[in-house]
């Protein structure tokens, strides 16, 4: 068993409070990864994550892609912005990942949850850490790839008050 912790487009409003807190909540988890608009120069940041270049990192120097190969998944991670304007575009998304040889894709940029599979393809987004475009609570993803390669994606809330909610 694998499991990820998947945050987005934090812009720098919630590093400490909320990226932080993220990882004390699970602190069990194979991989932590933010998909892009950290808005902070990785000097500034915990180098157990994993972190893609956002539209919103450009004066930073991380990189546009990441891949991790688990034992039955080729999952690749990115913000996503060069393939859709604002909201997914799940064909362009699934396209790409193809292309790129990946069977499940992890991006950010829309600050919208996404768990839907398109053309063979599992599209992720974890939503944004700070504020959602759906109206909702920041939210963030964990993944899990279970021992048969099933990967379950479970939606969670941040919440200051109800320190976290299940979706």
């Amino acid at each position: 068993m694998k499991k990820f912790v998947i945050v987005s487009d934090s812009h720098n409003r919630t590093y400490e409070d909320r990226i932080n807190g993220v990882y004390e909540r699970h602190p069990d988890a194979d991989y932590y990864i933010h998909c892009g608009d950290i808005c902070l120069p990785p000097e500034r940041t915990d180098q157990r994550w994993m972190i893609v270049r956002g539209n919103m990192d450009f004066l930073f120097d991380y990189p546009e892609y990441r891949f991790i190969d688990t034992e039955h998944h080729t999952i690749l991670i990115l913000h996503g912005n060069g393939l859709f304007s604002g909201y997914p575009d799940l064909i362009a998304l699934s396209v790409y990942a193809k292309y790129m040889g990946a069977d499940t894709l992890i991006f950010g940029h829309s600050h919208l949850y996404c768990d839907q599979e398109y053309n063979g393809i599992r599209l992720l987004n974890p939503g944004s850490l700070w504020q959602c475009r759906d109206g909702s609570p920041g939210s963030y993803m964990i993944l899990v790839e279970e021992d048969d390669g099933t990967l379950k994606a479970e939606r969670k809330f941040w919440n200051k008050n109800v320190q976290e909610q299940n979706a």
